[in-house]
C-alpha cells in the first residue's frame, strides 16, 4: 500500500509531538523550553536530513503528557494515528487506513510521517532524552549527534495531496478581498418602520400579487354575470361594487410596482456615480452582471425578467416565477464598462485577486478571471477556475506545475496524454524510473510517426542514451522522407573527433547511399564543410565532394556545381567558371529553377497549406496526429509529428507582417503546446507554431493585430467586445464593441464563427450582407454590400486597402479609405456556393478557386480583367503564392503544383 498526506485546514486533535528544524541542539532546547513540559515527559529522536544521510534536519519530540503552552506555540504539531504512527497535525492518511492496517504497516516502536524526508522509523535504542543533547562533545572535536550505525530505516514520501477547495469557496474567497454589500445596503439608514416594510415587498411580490388581484376581479365578474343571467338582477350592484375595488387595488399595485423600480433604477444610477468618485466602495456594491453561484433574490439579474405574462396562472403563484430580480436591462453596458475599467485598474496595481473577483462575480467572465489569478502567482486557484468552471484541464495542469504541484500536474497531463510533461515532473521529483517509462512512450509514438529526429532527442535528451539516439538517426537516414536533417543531425554528435567523423562519413557513403540517395548526401557534405575551419577535414572529403558532383551534373543537376564553394572556399574564380559552364551547356537545368510538382509524405491527410515568406508549411493529419511538411520552392521537404495528444486544425491564424509565429486557435485544444521550426541550411526562417488552450470561450473569431497581440472577438448574452492577449497568453485589455445601428448588433450576435482580417489598424469581417469594420477603441462600422458575401479576401499590407468579396452574384471589388468602403467595380467571375476560395498574390492580382479550376484576374485598374485560366485533374483542397507570377495549388492526393501566370 503506498500511503501519502492529505493536507486538512482544520483540526480538532490533541497535541502528541512537534518537530523541531535545525541542526543545533542549542536550538533544539531552547524550542523545548518554549512548549513549558516537562523533559521527563518527552522523548526526542533525531530526523536525518535523508535515505542517505545521517546528517541531522531536525528533532521530533514525543509529549507523553499534554503540553502546558498554546497550540500556536507548537510550530510543527503532530498527533499520533494508530498508536504508533505520527503525522503532522493538519493532515490525513490516503487512503483512509484503519488501525488494524496500521499494525501491520508499522514495523518499529515509533514512525514519524515528514511531509518531504518521508516515513521514518526508529527502535528503542534511538531514543534520547535531554541529557543526551546536554551531554553531547562539541561540534568541532565529534560529530554532534550519537548516531547508531544502523542507519534509520524509512519509506520515501513520494505524494503530498492538499485538498483543492469547492469552486463556490474558491468564489466566496475572491469575494472577501471585496467586501461585497447587498444594494439595498446603498438606501438611506435612517427610515420608519413603514418605509422598511415597503421597501421589504420585493417587486417579484408585489406582481404577483396584483396578478392574483386581477384574476380574483375576473372570477367575481363572471360569476356575478352568470348569476344575473340566471334570473334576476339582485346581485348586479354589489358585482360592479367589487369590481370597482378591484380596479382600484390593481392601480395602487401599479403605482407601488413603478415607484419600486424608480426606486432601483435611483440606485443603480447612484452605483454608477460611485464608480466615478470611489471605485473600491463602488465595488462593494455592485450587483453581478451573470453569475452561476451569487444570485439576488430567486433569479439571477436579467433584462428578461420584465417580460412575464401578467395573466392570473396558479402555478405562478407564491413566486413561482423568477421575477424578483433587479431589471439591468438600462444600466447593462454603463456596469459593464464600470466593471471593467476598474478590473484593469486592479492588474496595473497590482490586485490580482481582487480584479479576478471583479471578472469572476461580476462580470462572469471565468478565462480572464484565471488569467489574472495566473499572474498573481495564485496558481491552485487559477488551477481551479480553469479545471472546474472552463473544464480546460491543460491549463489547470500548468498552473499547478507553475505552482511547485507536480503531483497534481501529473495526475492531469497522465489524463492528456502529455506523456514527456508527465517525465519531466516526475524528474524533479527524482522519480527518474516512472520519468523513463513516460519517455519510452514518447520515444515511441515518435518511431511509429517515423519522425526520427524527435526520437532521438528524447533519447539523447530524456532519457541520456546517446548511443541508441545515434543509432535512430541513421536509421531516420535510410527509412525517413527527412533523411538529410537525420543525417546531418548524426554527423553533428559525431563532429567531436575529426578523424572518428571521417571514418563515419565514409561508412555512410560507402554503405548506406545508395544512387537515389546521392544528391542528399551531398548537400549533408556540403552542410559540414562550411561548419568546418579544419583544412584536413575538407582535404579528407574533397574528392568525395567532387565525384558527388559530377554524378549529380551528368545527370543533368547543375546546381550541384555550386556545392564545389564549400570545399575550395578560397577559390575566387571558381564561381564565374561554373557560370561559363552553364552558358555553355544550354541542356542543363538552370540553377535553381523551381520545381512544377512537390509531393508531401505519403499516408496523411494533408488539409491546410500557409506561406512563411519564401516557404511553405503544411497542416494534415495521420490518424491521432497532427503532421507538419515544411518546404521550399526548390523541392526541399521536410516533415515531422505531434505525437503526445489530438490537437484540432479548425483556424490556423497567422500574419508574417507581424510574425513568424502561427496560432491553431481551437477552442477543443485543452493542451498548451509549440512545434519548433529551427533555421537550416535549407530554411532562412525560424518558425512557432502554438496551440494555445488560453482562448476565451466566447471567441468567435481570432486575428493578429500586432508584433506581440492576438485578439479575439468574443461576445456573450449582451455584449460583443475584442479581448487583446499578448502571444504568451496574457491578456492585455478588453474593449466593448459600439455598433451604429440595432440591426448590424443582431447580425453579428447571431453569428457562431467570423473570419478576421487586419489591416491599417482595423479589423474586418463579413455577416449577410454586411461589410464590418472594428477600430482599436471598439467603433464598429457597416456598410451594405448589396448581396450576401461568402468569401472575404484582402491585398497584402504593403499594397493599397483593396479586397475582394464573393457573393451570389459575382464578385466585387472594394476599395477602403478612412471614412467609408465602397465597390469599385461591377460584378465578375463565378459567385455562390462553386467558388471554393478567393485569393490575392502580388502585382494586384485574385484568384477565384473552383474545385477543378481557377482564374486569374488583373485588378490594376479597378476593373478586374480575366488574364488566364488553370485547370486541373484534381480536387484543389489550398492555394498559397510562389512567387510575383505563379501559385500553387494543395491537391486531394498529397501533392503542391506550382502555376505559372500567362497574360
Amino acid at each position: 500500500m503506498e500511503l501519502s498526506l492529505r493536507h486538512i485546514e482544520q483540526s480538532n486533535f490533541l497535541i502528541n509531538g512537534a518537530f523541531i528544524r535545525g541542526t543545533d541542539p542549542a536550538e533544539w532546547l531552547r524550542e523545548l523550553d518554549r512548549y513549558e513540559v516537562s523533559y521527563e515527559h518527552i522523548s526526542c529522536y533525531v530526523v536525518p536530513k535523508g535515505l542517505d544521510s545521517v546528517s541531522p534536519a531536525g528533532l521530533f519530540v514525543m509529549f507523553h503528557e499534554k503540553p502546558k503552552c498554546r497550540r500556536e506555540t507548537v510550530k510543527f504539531p503532530y498527533r499520533c494515528v494508530g498508536e504508533k504512527l505520527f503525522i503532522p497535525l493538519h493532515s490525513t492518511l490516503f487512503p483512509e487506513t484503519s488501525t488494524d492496517e496500521l499494525k501491520q504497516l508499522i514495523l518499529f516502536d515509533v514512525m514519524v510521517f515528514h511531509p518531504s524526508i518521508g516515513l521514518i522509523g526508529y527502535e528503542q535504542q534511538d531514543r534520547k532524552t535531554v541529557d543526551d543533547l546536554i551531554t553531547l562533545e562539541p561540534p568541532m572535536e565529534t560529530r554532534c549527534l550519537d548516531v547508531p550505525d544502523v542507519k534509520p530505516v524509512f519509506l520515501p514520501l513520494n505524494r503530498i495531496h492538499v485538498e483543492e477547495p469547492p469552486p463556490e469557496q474558491l468564489i466566496e474567497s475572491l469575494k472577501e478581498d471585496v467586501g461585497t454589500k447587498s444594494i439595498d445596503d446603498l438606501k438611506e439608514k435612517e427610515r420608519s418602520g413603514l418605509e422598511k416594510l415597503k421597501d421589504d415587498i420585493s417587486l417579484a411580490g408585489l406582481k404577483g400579487l396584483k396578478n392574483l388581484t386581477e384574476g380574483i376581479g375576473k372570477l367575481g365578474a363572471g360569476s356575478k354575470a352568470g348569476s344575473g343571467g340566471a334570473g334576476g338582477d339582485s346581485g348586479g350592484g354589489s358585482g360592479k361594487e367589487e369590481e370597482g375595488l378591484m380596479d382600484k387595488f390593481s392601480k395602487w399595485m401599479d403605482n407601488k410596482i413603478e415607484d419600486l423600480e424608480k426606486k432601483r433604477e435611483s440606485e443603480l444610477k447612484r452605483l454608477l456615480d460611485m464608480f466615478d468618485k470611489n471605485s473600491d466602495e463602488a465595488l462593494q456594491y455592485a450587483i453581478p452582471l451573470g453569475s452561476n453561484y451569487f444570485n439576488r433574490g430567486e433569479a439571477p439579474p436579467s433584462a428578461k425578467l420584465t417580460r412575464n405574462d401578467t395573466s392570473f396562472n396558479l402555478g405562478k403563484l407564491g413566486g413561482g416565477d423568477k421575477v424578483d430580480g433587479w431589471d439591468l436591462s438600462k444600466f447593462y453596458n454603463d456596469l459593464r464598462t464600470k466593471y471593467i475599467k476598474a478590473a484593469q485598474t486592479e492588474i496595473e496595481n497590482e490586485n490580482y485577486k481582487k480584479a479576478a473577483y471583479i471578472y469572476a462575480h461580476l462580470l462572469n467572465d471565468f478565462h480572464s478571471a484565471a488569467d489574472v489569478l495566473k499572474r498573481g502567482k495564485m496558481y491552485r486557484e487559477a488551477a481551479t477556475v480553469y479545471k472546474d468552471h472552463l473544464n480546460n484541464k491543460g491549463a489547470a495542469a500548468e498552473c499547478l506545475e507553475s505552482g511547485g504541484l507536480y503531483n497534481e500536474a501529473i495526475d492531469l497531463y497522465i489524463e492528456l496524454n502529455r506523456n514527456e510533461k508527465v517525465g519531466d515532473l516526475y524528474v524533479l521529483l527524482e522519480r527518474s524510473d516512472n520519468a523513463n517509462i513516460y519517455y519510452e512512450k514518447c520515444v515511441e509514438n515518435a518511431l511509429t510517426a517515423q519522425d526520427y529526429i524527435e526520437a532521438a532527442r528524447l533519447q539523447e535528451e530524456k532519457k541520456k542514451e546517446h548511443e541508441r539516439a545515434t543509432a535512430t538517426l541513421l536509421e531516420g537516414w535510410e527509412n525517413s522522407s527527412n533523411r538529410e536533417a537525420c543525417l546531418t543531425k548524426y554527423f553533428d554528435k559525431l563532429q567531436k573527433d575529426e578523424a572518428d567523423l571521417v571514418a563515419h562519413i565514409n561508412n555512410v557513403y560507402n554503405n548506406k547511399t545508395p544512387s537515389s540517395k546521392r544528391s542528399s548526401f551531398l548537400n549533408v557534405l556540403a552542410g559540414i564543410a562550411d561548419k568546418k575551419e579544419n583544412e584536413e577535414m575538407r582535404a579528407a572529403t574533397k574528392e568525395m565532394a567532387y565525384s558527388l558532383v559530377g554524378e549529380q551534373v551528368m545527370k543533368g543537376n547543375s546546381s550541384a556545381l555550386y556545392k564545389l564553394k564549400s570545399f575550395v572556399p578560397d577559390d575566387r574564380f571558381l564561381p564565374s567558371d561554373f557560370n561559363r559552364y552553364l552558358s555553355s551547356a544550354k541542356e542543363i537545368t538552370k540553377y535553381n529553377q523551381p520545381v512544377s510538382e512537390i509531393k508531401l509524405p505519403e499516408g496523411t491527410n494533408w488539409i491546410k497549406v500557409i506561406n512563411i515568406r519564401d516557404e511553405f508549411l503544411a497542416f494534415g493529419y495521420k490518424g491521432r496526429q497532427i503532421c507538419f511538411a515544411r518546404g521550399n520552392w526548390n523541392g526541399y521537404v521536410e516533415h515531422s509529428a505531434m505525437t503526445d495528444e489530438l490537437f484540432y486544425l479548425q483556424d490556423v491564424v497567422t500574419d508574417t507582417f507581424f510574425t513568424h509565429r502561427v496560432f491553431v486557435c481551437s477552442k477543443r485544444n485543452t493542451s498548451h503546446a509549440k512545434k519548433l521550426f529551427d533555421v537550416t541550411r535549407e530554411f532562412s526562417h525560424h518558425i512557432i507554431v502554438e496551440f494555445p488552450n488560453w482562448i476565451p470561450e466566447s471567441s468567435m473569431g481570432a486575428v493578429i493585430t500586432g508584433r506581440d497581440r492576438i485578439t479575439f472577438l468574443c461576445r456573450d448574452d449582451r455584449t460583443v467586445s475584442l479581448h487583446n492577449y499578448s502571444f504568451s497568453g496574457s491578456l492585455i485589455n478588453i474593449v466593448d464593441c459600439r455598433f451604429s445601428s440595432e440591426t448590424a448588433s443582431e447580425f453579428v450576435f447571431s453569428s457562431i464563427e467570423l473570419e478576421l482580417l487586419y489591416r491599417r489598424e482595423f479589423i474586418f469581417f463579413k455577416c449577410a450582407d454586411l461589410l464590418f469594420r472594428i477600430d482599436e477603441t471598439g467603433l464598429v462600422q457597416d456598410f451594405y454590400a448589396g448581396a450576401v458575401i461568402n468569401k472575404l479576401e484582402l491585398q497584402d499590407h504593403h499594397a493599397a486597402l483593396r479586397f475582394m468579396a464573393s457573393t451570389e452574384f459575382g464578385c466585387l471589388l472594394y476599395r477602403a479609405d478612412s471614412q467609408d468602403i465602397k465597390a469599385n467595380s461591377h460584378y465578375f467571375g463565378e459567385g455562390g456556393q462553386k467558388l471554393v476560395m478567393i485569393k490575392h498574390i502580388p502585382d494586384n492580382k485574385f484568384l477565384t478557386v473552383e474545385l477543378r479550376k481557377i482564374t486569374v484576374f488583373d485588378i490594376q485598374n479597378d476593373q478586374p480583367e480575366p488574364i488566364c485560366v488553370v485547370e486541373t485533374d484534381v480536387d484543389i483542397i489550398d492555394v498559397l503564392r510562389v512567387k510575383r507570377n505563379s501559385f500553387a495549388t494543395l491537391s486531394n492526393q498529397g501533392k503542391l503544383f506550382i502555376h505559372e501566370i500567362t497574360s
